[in-house]
This record gives C-alpha cells, sequence and structure tokens, in this order.
C-alpha cells in the first residue's frame, strides 16, 4: 500500500465490539446519528484500505498507537 502520507492507521472497536487495525484515507468528519451509532456523536467517514470499501468511524472508539 505504500508510504500514502495520507493514511491513517488505528485501531477501532466496532459496533459489536470487535477490535481490528484499520489503515484508512480520510475524506470528511460530521456530527450525527448513524444506523450503528444511534445517538448523535462525531464520525468520520474513510476509504477503508483493509476492506476496500468506504466505511463510517466513530472519533471515540479509534486508538492510535
Amino acid at each position: 500500500m505504500g508510504d500514502n502520507p495520507l493514511t491513517l492507521e488505528f485501531t477501532y472497536e466496532n459496533h459489536r465490539g470487535v477490535t481490528e487495525r484499520r489503515r484508512v484515507l480520510p475524506m470528511n468528519i460530521w456530527y450525527s446519528a448513524t444506523e450503528h451509532h444511534p445517538v448523535a456523536c462525531w464520525m468520520l467517514r474513510a476509504h477503508c484500505l483493509d476492506r476496500k470499501a468506504l466505511r463510517d468511524f466513530k472519533l471515540t472508539k479509534m486508538r492510535f498507537p
């Protein structure tokens, strides 16, 4: 995947309680409720390089090394 300076790496606990390492290309941040997070919160929308898909991440569940 190279050394893209835009890549953000973190561990993330999803809505099922599963924690995984993620590598993403951030797109935008917003404050809202979602299907998996029914109480409004800060969210990051990003292209997940590991899943090869667009994903939304709750900022308070992101952990950085």
